[in-house]
Formats: C-alpha cells, sequence, structure tokens
C-alpha cells in the first residue's frame, strides 16, 4: 500500500486597516506633549494616534487614559478632527466608543512647538441615550457611541467654538519657557493675596514679566498649586468683561501641571478664581466663583510701592538718546523698578 501525503499550505492574506484621516496630526512623531486638560500626551510615530488621552467619565474614579485614533480631518470645513478611542467604556447600558471633536492650531504662528485646542461638542453626551450629564462634578466634552454605530460628523461636532474659556494648551515637553508670554499688563506688579495663614504675603509679577513668584519664604502657604511658587504665564484672552489666564506650573511633579484663572479688576484690586487644568464656561466659573472641587478664589491686592518699568529693557544711555534733543532743557529720568530708582541728571 503506498500513502500519499500531501501538504497543503493555506497562505492567509493579512489585511492592514489604514488610519481613516487623510493628514497626519499636527504634533511631531514620537514626541511627548502635556497639556493643560488632557493629560500628557504620547503621539505614535505616523502621527496618527493620541496615546494617554485622560478622560474623565466619573468624579470618583478621576481621569482614565485612552488612546485615540485620528478618525476623519476632512469632513469638516472649520478644521475640526475627530478622535475615536481604540477601547471601549462600558457606560449607559453597554461598550461604548469615546469620540472627540477637537481643533488644533499652533500657538505661536512661528512655532510648532506649542498649540492652542478646542472642543467642539456640548457637554457630555451619550448620543444614543440622550443623557446630558455623566455625573455631578464632570464636565466632559465628549461624545460616546455604540460599537456598531456609524456617525455624522456635522451632529457629533454640533457646538463649535474658540472662546477665552473653551481654549487648552499643549507644550511640547522640553520647551515650556520658550512658550511662556508676557503676562497680561493689568496684573504686572507686586501683590499680597488672601486666604491664607500668613499675616505677609507677596507676589511678584514685575521682576519676571512672564510668571507668577509667589515669595515662600514671606508665606509657605502653597498658592495655585504651586510647591515651587513659580508659574509660567502661557496663554491669556478676554471674553466679555472676564479675563482668563492658563498658567504652567514649573513644579517637577506637580498634581497640576496647568491652572487657569478668571479674574477682573478694579483699580489695585484683582479678584480671580482659580481651577486645576481648565477654565469652565461663564455658567460655571467667574472671578469671584468656581464650581470645581478643587478650585479657589483669591483677591490680590497690588502693593503700589513697586511699579513695572515700561523701558525696563532700556539702559540710562538709551533714555539719553531719546530725549537728547532737548539738550537746553534740564531734566531728571526716573526709572523705576522693582522699587529701584535711578535718576540721571542731563544738562
Amino acid at each position: 500500500m503506498i500513502w500519499i501525503f500531501v501538504l497543503c499550505v493555506f497562505v492567509s492574506r493579512i489585511t492592514v486597516i489604514e488610519p481613516a484621516c487623510s493628514n497626519p496630526l499636527p504634533f511631531a512623531g514620537s514626541s511627548t506633549w502635556r497639556t493643560s486638560s488632557r493629560g500628557t500626551w504620547t503621539i505614535n510615530a505616523g502621527q496618527t494616534q493620541i496615546q494617554n488621552f485622560e478622560v474623565t467619565t466619573s468624579s470618583a474614579t478621576g481621569p482614565v487614559k485612552y488612546t485615540m485614533d485620528c478618525e476623519d480631518d476632512t469632513t469638516d470645513t472649520d478644521g475640526y478632527t475627530l478622535l475615536k478611542s481604540s477601547t471601549t467604556v462600558n457606560l449607559f447600558g453597554g461598550p461604548k466608543n469615546i469620540y472627540v471633536c477637537v481643533k488644533f492650531e499652533q500657538k505661536d504662528a512661528s512655532s510648532t512647538d506649542s498649540y492652542l485646542y478646542y472642543f467642539g461638542s456640548s457637554l457630555t453626551t451619550d448620543y444614543i441615550a440622550g443623557s446630558t450629564t455623566l455625573a455631578a462634578g464632570t464636565y466632559e466634552r465628549i461624545i460616546l457611541l455604540p460599537t456598531s454605530s456609524t456617525f455624522n460628523f456635522d451632529s457629533l461636532c454640533a457646538d463649535k467654538s474658540t472662546a477665552a474659556e473653551r481654549t487648552h494648551v499643549a507644550i511640547k515637553d522640553g520647551t515650556e519657557d520658550s512658550a511662556a508670554i508676557t503676562c497680561p499688563t493689568s496684573i504686572h506688579g507686586t501683590f499680597s493675596y488672601s486666604d491664607t495663614t500668613c499675616t505677609s504675603t507677596f507676589l511678584d509679577v514685575c521682576s519676571t514679566l512672564t510668571q507668577f513668584y509667589f515669595n515662600y519664604t514671606v508665606c509657605a502657604d502653597e498658592q495655585i498649586f504651586s510647591a515651587v511658587g513659580q508659574l509660567l504665564c502661557v496663554f491669556t484672552s478676554t471674553s466679555g468683561n472676564n479675563n482668563y489666564l492658563t498658567l504652567y506650573n514649573k513644579d517637577a511633579s506637580p498634581t497640576y501641571q496647568y491652572a487657569c484663572l478668571v479674574y477682573s479688576t478694579s483699580d489695585t484690586i484683582v479678584s480671580a478664581s482659580i481651577n486645576p487644568k481648565e477654565c469652565f464656561d461663564s455658567t460655571l466659573q467667574t472671578p469671584t466663583s468656581t464650581v470645581h472641587p478643587d478650585g479657589v478664589t483669591r483677591t490680590f491686592t497690588n502693593y503700589g510701592d513697586s511699579v513695572c518699568c515700561k523701558y525696563r529693557y532700556l539702559s540710562i544711555q538709551n533714555v539719553i538718546d531719546i530725549i537728547s534733543f532737548s539738550s537746553n532743557c534740564v531734566f531728571f529720568v526716573t526709572i523705576e523698578c522693582q522699587s529701584l530708582q535711578e535718576s540721571v541728571n542731563l544738562d
């Protein structure tokens, strides 16, 4: 008897699913970004995925990190992109994918190391179930869809806004100092502040115009979630009568990397509410109140004895050159910065 063995080789074709987006995300591949509202991101090499994107579906459990894939970047004419979670969350009766409608734009036209981003959805809605909130104390702009659902871009991105209170910041790791901006002139100076256990307090927004410096030698009570008391100004805007300021915490391992102020000024008084991470809509946060459980309010009072010098970067010779055309007169030029005065007699 002759046995015939037949070896059958089955070749299976592996289908590679390409990213749905036509363009790469604007962030450099294999880079790390510290964001004001969604944690510290890692961008994959192909620039199609944001890893460690934080989403909070319960105030009790806090933020959970998800990998978000670029799903659609060509449908919307306003520049919004749709991201979709690669895993699901079990909410509202079953597994759901998380969708995020977001717009990215450079914070500074000359740099690709910092971006602003805006969410284009209403406060969290389960698109199918129609639930308007996740839970008390949770304020998210995400969409939840069953895994088998198809979507309509316009429906998911139905609340677009680039208003000040809807603006968030992403800074490439290691470029924080270069991302700093000059703090608003309305809060230049040195200040005392309220709600501490100390008899004296000192905030300096004058010696370095790009940062808040709390002098913890004068008062050791920590402010604005910062152990070292140094926070960089990285974004500012206005909306109505309110001013918005995003600060970057320079602590090595902060509880909150960012803080956001809503403030107003009156003479020497600055009234501010301060949220960790991000500001809320005006219905939830004003200069004198915030619903954030970790938010605080402060009153800052300008000492008035230290004026940030308008010409702080000019030398005495610069000033002499500016006014030398009036050589027949006697001038006394006073430059006042950080309570230091220099007088020059020009004859």
